[in-house]
């Protein structure tokens, strides 16, 4: 399988995915809707985004971090989610500029 449709193949699971509810309770959903639309958009091949590739903040990381280690029972969902998300963003900078912008 070439590098393309193996990243096509990963973002099709991650959109697949359901939010954990840990995402909601921390404000996260915003921030995952925006990597959700951007992966969407490459799986579409538009050559541009419609915005600057989405990244967490360090407050949203901490946020998650925290979250991760403070609610043992539901973490491993959010844990798993936010890994993935981690992915997908790494993808797509491998073909998007950090404005958005397909790379030549």
């Amino acid at each position: 399988m070439n590098s393309k449709k193996l990243d096509k193949k990963i973002i099709k699971e991650y959109l697949s995915m359901r939010y954990p509810i840990l995402a909601w309770d921390h404000n996260l959903d915003a921030t995952y809707d925006h990597i959700g639309m951007q992966c969407w958009e490459f799986l579409h091949n538009y050559k541009n985004l419609e915005s600057e590739i989405c990244n967490f903040s360090e407050e949203e990381k901490n946020k998650i971090e925290k979250a991760i280690q403070n609610y043992k029972s539901e973490s491993e969902e959010l844990n798993n989610f936010y890994r993935k998300s981690q992915q997908v963003i790494k993808i797509l900078n491998k073909y998007y500029n950090k404005d958005g912008t397909l790379k030549k």
